[in-house]
């Protein structure tokens, strides 16, 4: 059993699990509800208007009905237009970790990990430190891709500012790995040519998508919880 690759991973587990559980609780400052101008009414004998403010029919007495623009400006829209688009990218996530990750799982046994990590062994290439920040680095971006998913059914109001710093995160993390690989001799140009298109493709996506959440109306009244 390699230890040190179990650690990393439990490690990372771990600290993505502390962090989300972090993120999650987080909510936005209850701000003082704004107050109204007092209203200068005219004499009213029948006491109409006074009825009609306080939320009732003067002939009556029962509270009056609120109209259809009142109730939707009170409850927020549902999920739609381009946040769908971005809705099936956040379920998807998790599951493209998972599939990127599962082959790293074999270099957790000796059998796996000592050829490429022993340098008195032929098939050494320096691998163990790239195999150890992809071990870690998956594990963390695994937890967080279910924490943004979260955020994103529930609609919280955290859920855009969570969703650029994980993009970000994915970002640094792809960054570091290509960085890495260009000291490792077994990596092909290849390899590396894929990794500069999935961090440029990366970079466009939080352009556009980060602009979005932070300018749309429509993800401002979205994601008030």
């Amino acid at each position: 059993m390699n230890w040190l690759g179990v650690l990393v991973l439990l490690a990372s587990l771990g600290l993505g699990g502390g962090v989300s559980g972090w993120a999650y609780r987080l909510r936005p400052a209850a701000g003082s509800p704004p107050t109204a101008a007092p209203l200068a009414l005219a004499p009213d004998p029948l006491g109409v208007a006074a009825s009609e403010l306080a939320g009732t029919s003067a002939a009556t007495g029962f509270p009056t009905p609120a109209g259809p623009a009142a109730e939707s400006e009170s409850t927020p829209p549902k999920i739609g237009g381009w946040l769908y688009l971005l809705g099936v990218g956040v379920a998807f996530t998790p599951a493209r970790i998972l599939f990127g990750w599962a082959p790293l799982w074999k270099y957790l046994g000796l059998e796996a990990w000592a050829p490429v990590t022993h340098p008195a062994l032929p098939a050494y290439h320096g691998l163990g430190p790239i195999l150890l920040l992809e071990l870690g680095g998956n594990g963390i971006l695994l937890v967080g891709s279910i924490l943004i998913l979260v955020l994103f059914l529930q609609r919280r109001s955290s859920f855009p500012r969570a969703w650029i710093a994980f993009i970000v995160t994915s970002l640094v993390f792809l960054l570091v790995d290509h960085v890495m690989s260009l000291a490792v001799s077994a990596v092909t140009t290849t390899v590396r040519e894929s990794s500069v298109r999935t961090l440029l493709q990366g970079v466009a996506g939080l352009a556009i998508w980060g602009t979005y959440l932070m300018c749309s109306r429509r993800v401002a009244r979205t994601f008030v919880r």
